[in-house]
């Protein structure tokens, strides 16, 4: 089969990364598959063309004024000359094309006219931003639910200055619904939002999956010494991209916690490793937070090194982080929002904690820290194995694609 994906970025968030895997896992599977990004990042991986390099002085000058067209007058996926002269040069026979994020100025909506004329096209949906009026992640505002318009959160990622968000959102529904692509997304809270929004369209459910031979469980003991951390200390882990100052994660809520475990575990001597980014990190816990960046290969050490994975967040779609944490046998304390209690079994695989808590946060942290969580781990091994590995995700994708395909087929069929 051959297979065009189009993403943002081939390294970057859990967006990038799904659609990075399911391109290696295609050509594993001896498919012809290519995958097209907005920004190239590496070059160590067969298949993957960007619309630029990260360091083209041309890509960032144009992109820098596509996001402040975007900005300034709140119109947003409207220019991506880049990717119509790509298409002009690559128009080849692709079976399927496969869309994930199509937001951050790098391809206009309005290419899916273009797309879904040649093309059966299956569209992923990894946050809010397709029935939003601007934004990824709602946060809690229920505008989208009627069209959206008098917008109370503008600078909600990715932000705006003038409020079209109505106008937006009128022209993506009405635009869908004229392409028809297939919709997915990687939970049922996620589709469900899909169905009730002004889009009104049936959206298939696919859950993310992990490399299970990636992720898997090392010592504790080894790892941290890998890694350079402390051997005897307490090590809380949080994993997101950009970190602590990511917007739509509630570091307020973490770090708050973070306090509280530290007054009442292993006489203080706790310690938060932050993986995804640095900045955010306050005076008085400066030496109780450890930042290690982005992390692009070994990210499973980090797992395996912790002795809880502390996610607080305020929105989630799905939950990358919790899955490959559970894969390494990391028991995991998470925020109750979104699709979480679609991956963590509240007192099975993990727990659910009420988001914004800080104080049912830390006393959970210190219940997992204080108990026996052998069984919950065997557990969460056993649900990532079953229901989030690379394989099933792909395999259900291809599947999905060979529906796609027979049913254009029979439409032209038929039109013929």
């Amino acid at each position: 089969m051959r297979i065009l994906q189009i993403s943002y970025r081939d390294i970057a968030g859990g967006a990038e990364q799904v659609a990075l895997a399911l391109h290696k896992e295609y050509l594993r599977q001896g498919h012809e598959s290519a995958l097209l990004v907005g920004t190239k990042c590496t070059s160590s991986v067969p298949g993957v063309t960007g619309l630029s390099k990260g360091n083209s002085f041309w890509w960032k000058v144009v992109n820098r004024l596509l996001r402040d067209f975007e900005y300034y007058t709140g119109i947003q996926g409207t220019f991506s000359p880049l990717f119509r002269r790509w298409f002009k040069r690559n128009h080849e026979n692709w079976d399927i094309i496969h869309c994930h994020n199509l937001h951050r100025g790098y391809f206009a909506l309005s290419n899916l006219r273009l797309l879904a004329n040649l093309y059966p096209v299956v569209m992923t949906l990894h946050d809010e931003w397709l029935y939003t009026g601007h934004c990824a992640c709602t946060l809690g505002c229920e505008q989208w639910l009627h069209g959206c318009g008098n917008c109370p959160n503008l600078e909600t990622l990715p932000p705006v200055r003038v409020d079209r968000t109505a106008t937006n959102s009128q022209a993506r529904a009405s635009l869908l619904k004229e392409v028809n692509p297939t919709l997915v997304a990687p939970s049922r809270w996620l589709a469900q939002n899909v169905e009730r929004s002004r889009l009104n369209m049936h959206c298939n459910v696919i859950p993310n999956g992990i490399d299970v031979n990636k992720y898997v469980p090392i010592s504790k003991a080894v790892a941290r010494e890998n890694l350079g951390l402390p051997n005897k200390s307490t090590l809380l882990l949080n994993v997101v991209n950009g970190g602590l100052l990511n917007k739509f994660r509630d570091a307020e809520t973490l770090l708050q916690a973070l306090r509280i475990v530290r007054s009442k575990h292993n006489e203080g001597d706790v310690k938060l490793v932050v993986a995804g980014g640095y900045g955010g990190v306050p005076d008085d816990l400066r030496d109780s937070v450890i930042e290690v960046g982005k992390i692009i290969e070994g990210l499973n050490q980090y797992y395996s090194a912790a002795d809880v994975l502390v996610h607080s967040t305020k929105s989630e779609s799905f939950s990358l982080v919790a899955v490959e944490a559970m894969a390494c046998g990391t028991p995991v304390v998470i925020s109750d929002v979104g699709a979480c209690s679609e991956v963590v079994l509240d007192g099975v695989t993990g727990f659910l904690v009420k988001s914004g808590d800080p104080k049912k946060l830390a006393e959970t942290v210190c219940a997992v820290l204080n108990g026996n969580t052998e069984e919950m781990v065997k557990a969460g091994l056993k649900r990532v194995k079953s229901n989030f590995s690379l394989e099933k995700m792909a395999e259900r994708y291809i599947e999905l694609y060979q529906k796609c395909i027979e049913k254009r087929s029979s439409s032209l069929k038929n039109v013929q």
